[in-house]
């Protein structure tokens, strides 16, 4: 499988899991849907943002060989997914939401 294709595959699964039909929603005593809606997209933002610093995309040498190239590269993109999801959780968490 080429390295495009793994990472597609991954951010799908990742938005899928994120957006799952049945999936508890987070919620804060007072905060109407709007309310809500941008402290979502701004928690998303700032994960994305920070677990793209953290796990940034790499060159890699031609010399390495493809498989390991494509390796390193799903390490890093699952690495940055679960870093993401964390960082979204925790930020939500911390402007008072539960889920």
């Amino acid at each position: 499988m080429s390295p495009k294709i793994a990472r597609a595959l991954l951010m799908v699964a990742v938005a899928a899991a994120c957006t799952a039909p049945g999936s508890e929603q987070w919620q804060k005593a007072g905060a109407d849907g709007p309310t809500t809606a941008r402290d979502n997209a701004e928690c998303r933002e700032a994960a994305q943002d920070e677990a793209l610093r953290r796990y940034p995309y790499r060159a890699s040498s031609p010399a390495l060989g493809a498989p390991v190239i494509a390796l390193g590269q799903q390490r890093d993109d699952n690495n940055r997914a679960i870093a993401e999801a964390s960082l979204f959780n925790t930020c939500m968490q911390g402007r008072g939401y539960k889920r």
